[in-house]
């Protein structure tokens, strides 16, 4: 039954039942008009590199603090500790 999941995703015909069984979701989770109005949300559309004038996307070399360097650190020092 590999062919199931082939058709969650792109649909069609159940080879053996020939149940029509799902619609396509691929097609449906990536419409042309869905994908332009997220990527316009972030600045994308059209490419003027818009995204990165929010603060929170674009970083400069030292626009940080030593408290926050050091905070950002031990953070991912906890991080990896959790990992292992």
């Amino acid at each position: 039954s590999p062919w199931i999941v082939g058709l969650l995703v792109f649909g069609g015909t159940d080879p053996a039942t020939g149940v029509d069984c799902c619609v396509d979701a691929f097609a449906e989770s990536f419409l042309k008009e869905a994908c332009i109005a997220a990527w316009e949300a972030v600045g994308a559309v059209p490419p003027t590199r818009a995204c990165l004038n929010d603060s929170q996307v674009r970083r400069e070399l030292g626009d940080s603090s030593d408290a926050a360097l050091i905070k950002r650190k031990l953070q991912w020092q906890r991080c990896n500790l959790q990992i292992q």
